[in-house]
């Protein structure tokens, strides 16, 4: 019986590293789009530090620490606006859209913004170039989030789930109705999908084409994109401070075949990055 044990408890570590191992089967590329600092005006005040990211179209929209947030048009090389989101002076360490437009007059797809300050919380916004508008608080009803531990929200379109990282692993819960102000989600009701095998603390989190991206580090150390695929299991993890830049990875969006991260240089530099899965 204790050889049975060890056994297991090898054949389990084994499993575990063959998660994290790169088999080289897929690489990911890299170009810059835009150092968003040189298209920001000066007279624009930027306050709190760089976190989620959304693309869409040809909009990329910047979050930040306090719940401001920069929009820029990308195909026009252009600043467009400076907005708060109303009521949210959190963490927004993630933003994710989703499946459905709140409204016929809506612009983009509903925007699920993570707290990660003070309760764990999804803020759900309807969302336009130079505003936001609150349409729904999500919480976790049955379960004490802690602060420290970087919860991030995300919708995973291909599954059409609403997915949330925690502690390493990735749960997922049906999409809430857009009808409903007020949601509260209980642990007894989520679904596993998958873990996030990041080799250091994880920044934002997105899914895009099957697969959950996590950029991964802190600026002055190592930093990554993990590339995470819910079906198998398997894990790719790509080192970026020395293949792509120095500074923090942040937000991460996937759009138009790609994976857009945000680089929190020095002053006002926010270094916009698009990545391409190549399967070899």
């Amino acid at each position: 019986m204790k050889c049975a044990h060890i056994f297991s408890i090898l054949f389990a570590i084994f499993l575990s590293l063959a998660a994290f191992a790169n088999d080289n089967d897929i690489d990911l590329q890299h170009s810059l789009v835009i150092n968003l600092g040189d298209i920001t005006p000066d007279d624009v005040q930027i306050i709190g530090h760089v976190q989620g990211l959304l693309v869409r179209d040809d909009y990329a929209f910047v979050f930040h620490h306090g719940g401001q947030v920069l929009a820029y048009n990308l195909e026009e090389r252009q600043f467009v606006s400076s907005f708060y989101l109303p009521g949210n002076t959190s963490h927004c360490n993630n933003a994710s859209f989703g499946t459905k437009m709140y409204s016929s007059k809506s612009r983009f797809p509903m925007v699920y913004v993570s707290d990660c300050t003070h309760d764990g919380s999804c803020y759900v916004y309807d969302l336009y170039t130079d505003h936001a508008i609150e349409v729904q608080r999500i919480f976790l009803a049955d379960t004490p989030v802690p602060v420290e531990c970087g919860t991030g929200w995300f919708i995973d379109e291909n599954a059409n789930k609403l997915c949330m990282h925690w502690f390493g692993k990735v749960w997922s819960f049906r999409i809430p109705s857009k009808h409903k102000k007020i949601v509260r989600l209980s642990v007894a009701g989520k679904e596993a999908a998958g873990l996030m095998n990041t080799p250091v603390v994880h920044q934002g989190a997105c899914a895009y084409q099957g697969y959950h991206f996590f950029p991964c580090g802190f600026a002055g150390e190592p930093t990554y994109i993990t590339v995470n695929d819910p079906a198998s299991g398997q894990t790719w993890n790509f080192r970026t401070d020395t293949t792509v830049c120095p500074y923090e990875p942040e937000g991460v969006c996937g759009w138009d075949g790609g994976i857009y991260v945000t680089y929190s240089g020095s002053g006002r530099d926010v270094f916009l990055y698009r990545f391409e899965i190549r399967k070899k």
